[in-house]
């Protein structure tokens, strides 16, 4: 296992989810100066800092990605919160208190905030398995719809 070196010897809160919610109590973490008081330690699944994707619609025609952050990962460094993209949390061992990454970073923790949002409903229906059906959720979902209809004429939005 690999362990993340802590700023100080301070409880430990981890935020699993680096979505718009885990980047929301970063900002309140911050705005409330409990990087005195605490280690902040944030797990995300997708490669990026946490964007909105309230306006995703805007990187699908032309918005560059660093637009859409909420903040940069400098914010995260400079507010001494350890971000880890890329990286989702794959076992959380309540007894004791320690959670454990796809990556196989371990960190034991006195706080732990579940910020892992949702995931697209996909209905059951003949012929979703099929290539060129996507979900439309992250920036990676875009990345491949674009790629898939570069030659495309037609397409179904659900």
């Amino acid at each position: 296992m690999k362990s993340i070196e802590l700023k100080s010897s301070l409880p430990t809160i981890v935020v699993v989810g680096n979505g718009m919610t885990g980047y929301k109590f970063c900002e309140k973490f911050v705005d409330n100066n409990l990087g005195e008081k605490y280690n902040l330690v944030v797990f995300g699944e997708e490669p990026w800092a946490a964007y909105d994707r309230v306006h995703l619609t805007d990187y699908y025609t032309g918005t560059a990605v660093h637009d859409l952050k909420m903040a940069p990962r400098a914010w995260y460094e400079e507010n001494n919160i350890i971000l880890l993209t890329g990286d989702p949390v794959v076992d959380i061992n309540r007894e004791e208190k320690k959670v454990i990454s796809s990556q196989e970073v371990e960190i034991n923790y006195e706080y732990l905030v579940l910020a892992t949002g949702s995931s697209a409903f996909v209905p059951p229906v003949p012929g979703i398995d099929k290539t060129g059906v996507f979900v439309y959720r992250t920036i990676e979902d875009l990345d491949n719809i674009k790629a898939y209809i570069k030659d495309k004429k037609e397409a179904v939005v659900m």
